[in-house]
């Protein structure tokens, strides 16, 4: 009897299987249906199609009627799920076991055929993946944080000579007022107020050890941002270069046309560019910060800076000083 009140439910989760290419008669489930101990009929499985069909799900009759039923559209299209799945695979934080839960579960919301296709186009890989849990959680604490407007506190590291996480500051402990959570590569930062500043700053979830949520009130946003604070936040994200803060500058290049790609994905798209194709002048705001002369050293063969002076004379320091380390190497 509880099976027979819950047909309607295994006749969805049949035809959730379904799409355009695999579609299924009324014949094929009640088939199903038997091997999960229900008998029917074929006006009783056509009841429950139309019932599902006014609940919302978009159920369609085959053009050739003798194919019988498939769910035609869904939540989420195949490219949709491939995006979701991708960002899963190369989530690094995540243990092997935790992505593959995640993976299976956006897999199951396409249908048999998509699911066997989306694994079959999507190579897995699990040398990069995380022993490590603690990275989730922490995600998920300040997230409440967030919500509750409530402070956290934390221990932050960094890897020493021997390749082991040590905690910075002779174990310091850092109260931050968290605003926001965004990923940048297959990294997760917290974005927020550090306590005793009036500026926003940065850490990544895989360098936080000892992560609480206090019940002290977190520093309001617009306190040290003003109006629309979310903005500012989006701003500052857009402007930290490899997530280092620094002075607003406006930055010229001398750049080779080969290197246009790599602007785009660094800068954005807000550059500005002129001269001849060879010897391109691009103009672009950004700030003055570590990761900003990091780039610039990947670069050097293709791009130059010419201005401001301030990054033109750290530049000629920083590549006359690789020059140096190289030229004391004896053969």
């Amino acid at each position: 009897m509880q099976k027979i009140k819950q047909k309607l439910l295994y006749v969805l989760d049949i035809l959730k299987e379904t799409d355009e290419t695999t579609p299924i008669t009324t014949n094929q489930i009640i088939k199903r249906l038997k091997m999960y101990g229900i008998d029917t009929e074929r006006k009783s499985v056509l009841r429950d199609i139309s019932a599902l069909s006014e609940y919302g799900f978009d159920i369609v009759l085959h053009s050739d009627n003798k194919l019988g039923y498939y769910i035609a559209s869904r939540d989420f299209e195949d490219w949709e799920l491939k995006v979701l799945y991708d960002s899963v695979l190369s989530a690094s934080f995540l243990t092997q076991s935790e992505t593959k839960s995640l993976a299976d579960r956006i897999c199951s919301l396409s249908s048999a055929a998509g699911r066997k296709n989306l694994r079959a186009v999507t190579p897995i890989r699990f040398e990069n993946k995380s022993k490590d849990p603690a990275v989730k959680i922490y995600i998920d604490i300040v997230m409440k944080a967030i919500r509750t407007k409530c402070s956290v506190t934390f221990q932050y590291t960094f890897t020493d000579i021997d390749l082991k996480r040590k905690l910075k500051r002779n174990g310091y402990t850092y109260s931050v007022s968290p605003y926001a959570v965004y990923r940048s590569g297959s990294s997760y930062y917290m974005i927020g107020n550090t306590d005793g500043y009036d500026n926003l700053s940065c850490y990544r979830f895989d360098r936080i050890k000892n992560l609480t949520c206090c019940e002290c009130n977190a520093r309001p946003a617009e306190e040290i941002l003003g109006k629309n604070p979310d903005i500012r936040i989006s701003e500052y994200v857009q402007n930290t270069v490899y997530n280092f803060s620094g002075e607003k500058i406006t930055l010229q290049m001398l750049v080779k046309n080969c290197t246009i790609d790599e602007l785009l994905d660094f800068f954005g798209s807000k550059l500005k560019i002129s001269g001849s194709t060879d010897n391109l002048l691009v103009t672009v705001r950004t700030t003055q910060s570590e990761g900003l002369y990091r780039w610039l050293m990947k670069y050097s063969e293709t791009v130059t800076a010419v201005s401001p002076e301030s990054v033109v004379t750290e530049m000629k320091r920083r590549t006359t000083a690789a020059a140096d380390k190289y030229n004391a190497i004896s053969h």
